[in-house]
């Protein structure tokens, strides 16, 4: 009986190590209306309380800023695939400089 019970522990247990290595970040996995994708940039442009607008991600040319960017991406001038809405409320930051907020709902590197 050990025999049987031995080759399919260790089969569950190489199921098991093989699919914990793949992760990603995932924010949050419902779609919504309006959602769109982009290859974007983590920018610090620095604190705001020092006239800088804080964590940015930047899209093309345009500079958004994210309402819930994961602690392990604010690391500057990395690449990021997104998946984000764009809300009509602004972001006044640095001297007076006026930007759109982001909400994510997936990146990854």
């Amino acid at each position: 009986m050990k025999n049987f019970i031995l080759p399919k522990l260790i089969a569950l247990l190489c199921i098991l190590i093989a699919t914990s290595a793949c992760k990603k970040e995932i924010i949050y996995q419902d779609k919504k209306p309006g959602q769109l994708e982009a290859i974007a940039t983590v920018i610090n442009t620095g604190s705001p309380a020092l006239d800088g607008c804080g964590w940015l991600i930047k899209v093309g040319t345009v500079s958004y800023s994210p309402d819930n960017l994961p602690e392990n991406f604010k690391e500057s001038g990395i690449n990021v695939k997104i998946e984000y809405t764009v809300s009509d409320a602004d972001f006044v930051c640095g001297w007076g400089q006026k930007l759109k907020y982001m909400h994510l709902y997936d990146i990854k590197r």
